[in-house]
């Protein structure tokens, strides 16, 4: 079997066509784990070491498992390994480690879910992001006429 009908088997994996932003959610939504990967090699992290996909944010709030499976110096992986709201793997060896911990602990999937949504919505909600961005505003407008 090729690579694609071994990840998309119809039954405990689905790989989707393109589809719409506004679909995302929903299938973000119906998931047990929510895949965000970028290339391992070091060639790969060069180009893709400051990015950060707004996927994470949409996952975040989702309420499905998050795993990041990155090179360790990719911005979004850093984030996700640093608040501990993913399951992180940096290699192919971490993510056989990941997967016989989450064999052996099923619950792990829904404690890293309640956490990404929790950290979500405490962090990336749209209302407070924008409250905080306004406030930096002003505190730099403050600035300005003090000096």
């Amino acid at each position: 079997a090729n690579d694609k009908e071994v990840l998309n088997n119809g039954v405990s994996s689905f790989v989707h066509d393109a589809v719409p932003a506004t679909e995302l959610a929903k299938i973000y939504e119906h998931s047990d784990i929510v895949l965000h990967v970028e290339g391992l090699d070091d060639t790969n992290a060069i180009f893709t070491r400051y990015s950060f996909s707004t996927k994470i944010m949409d996952c975040l709030s989702c309420g499905a498992t998050m795993m990041a499976v990155c090179h360790p110096s990719q911005a979004g992986y850093s984030y996700l390994c640093k608040n501990d709201v993913a399951l992180c793997a940096s290699s192919r060896s971490a993510l056989e480690q990941i997967f016989t911990e989450v064999a052996k602990a099923p619950q792990m999937l829904i404690d890293y879910a309640n956490k990404a949504y929790l950290f979500g919505s405490e962090n990336h909600d749209r209302k407070f992001v924008q409250k905080q961005i306004l406030q930096d505003f002003r505190d730099v407008i403050d600035e300005s006429y003090r000096n």
